[in-house]
């Protein structure tokens, strides 16, 4: 990165993240509605679950999280459409080299966007150990953009007073430090899965496995019914491989809760529905009891 780049990116950036220094703080505001130049995955915009994350490429905690969570994340709730996911910019210290590495995320695309910004994470301990502009020129070649266009990149002022802008707009929200996570518009303290999930599945209906309606409100995609009913004709059910993670317990211990494989819908026991009981349903359930 040249000097200028390195100048003007710093000076719009350190601006805009002026208050970012220090323990992360309640987030004020809703948070949750759409923001101009959000990078999203998962279900379209409007789904029930929105979960939005204030990030830095050159967050430490950030980088953590990308590793030891987000797979696991991405898999049950991502990839799956139970939520939207949405990304959003807060650069910390230095903040040129973070106002850079989402500059050039952007301009590599916004089919390349979270693969550039995945990668910088990735790439934290190499840029503390041969700077941040080889690295940055290396994932700029792997999103197809040369030297010449990473210059141009990072120099664009109209790029760059955007960028201002979502941080500004961030820091409106009450964001001041990163990571922070958004969950229908609640900030929610702990990242962990587990902590992610809890906030994420309160917010999600439950479904009555004997097809008699939903326990809670209805799901507005029109997918507990059907499979409720998958699972009473044996084509859904428990997971052996992956049952630990779509299980909880209730309080005395005994697993509570199961999870449709096909939907990941939270699924009540048997016990606490109707009487009638369905034995197919009900041997799926007891093999893993």
């Amino acid at each position: 990165m040249s000097r200028r780049a390195a100048i003007t990116g710093a000076a719009l950036a350190t601006m805009a993240v002026a208050a970012s220094a220090g323990a992360l703080t309640a987030c004020q505001g809703k948070g949750g509605a759409a923001a101009e130049g959000d990078m999203a995955l998962g279900a379209s915009e409007g789904a029930k679950v929105t979960v939005i994350e204030y990030a830095s490429v050159t967050c430490g905690h950030c980088a953590q999280w990308q590793r030891d969570v987000w797979p696991q994340f991405k898999a049950r709730y991502v990839d799956t459409n139970k939520i939207r996911y949405v990304f959003r910019e807060f650069p910390t210290p230095p903040a040129e080299v973070a106002a850079a590495g989402f500059l050039l995320a952007r301009c590599a695309g916004e089919d390349k966007y979270f693969d550039v910004v995945h990668e910088l994470l990735a790439s934290q301990q190499e840029m503390q150990t041969v700077g941040p502009r080889p690295v940055l020129l290396r994932v700029a070649a792997s999103a197809g953009l040369n030297e010449q266009q990473f210059s141009a990149c990072v120099n664009d002022q109209a790029a760059l007073a955007a960028f201002d802008d979502r941080v500004k707009a961030a820091q409106a929200e009450g964001v001041n430090g990163t990571p922070t996570f958004i969950v229908n518009g609640t900030r929610v303290v702990d990242s962990s899965l587990d902590g992610l999930a809890a906030a994420i599945d309160a917010d999600w209906p439950r479904t009555d496995l004997h097809g008699l309606g939903p326990t809670h409100s209805p799901d507005p995609a029109g997918q507990c019914g059907p499979c409720a009913r998958a699972w009473a004709d044996g084509d859904c059910g428990p997971d052996p491989a992956t049952r630990d993670d779509r299980r909880s317990h209730d309080r005395s211990g005994r697993r509570a809760n199961y999870r449709c494989r096909i939907c990941l819908v939270c699924l009540p026991p048997l016990c606490r529905l109707a009487p009638v009981r369905l034995s197919a349903a009900e041997d799926a359930l007891d093999r893993y009891r």
